[in-house]
């Protein structure tokens, strides 16, 4: 399949210099690695929302532990009783939510493992010249 022109000749460096030819492997291996840090960055954003509800449980285990302990120094039984109940509550949230955090770092480690082999990957390609590896990568002239 023969590309459009529009997409097999792409103007690189300042204008002066000609416009490179751009085979299909070379359009499609650009395509390639762009959607590959589009899903990597995706998945880092998922582990930061995970770690974020980790810690939102935490710190409400954190205010139901407090609220029990204010419970457990009152004169009234009911307050006791709503503290005994909290307790465990917030002794499972607690857990539940460190879990959560652990599971959002990991999956951002997958993330980041991800990007690694992918800057590999497109270090040794042969297809790519290095504005299209900078450009693939969503790096900008001056960054």
């Amino acid at each position: 399949m023969r590309m459009p022109e529009s997409e097999s000749q792409v103007q690189v460096g300042p204008p002066s210099v000609p416009a490179t030819p751009r085979t299909p492997w070379t359009v499609a291996a650009f395509h390639r690695y762009r959607d590959g840090y589009a899903v990597a960055g995706f998945v880092n954003g998922v582990g930061w929302f995970v770690i974020v509800i980790g810690l939102c449980v935490l710190t409400f285990a954190g205010l139901i532990i407090l609220a029990a302990m204010a419970g457990l120094s009152s004169k009234d039984s009911a307050a006791a009783i709503v503290s005994a109940l909290g307790v465990p509550l917030a002794i499972a949230m607690a857990i539940w939510g460190g879990i959560f955090a652990v599971v959002g770092l990991a999956i951002r480690c997958l993330a980041q493992l991800t990007l690694a082999t992918l800057d590999t990957a497109m270090h040794t390609s042969p297809f790519l010249d290095n504005e299209d590896r900078a450009a693939a990568m969503g790096l900008r002239a001056g960054q």
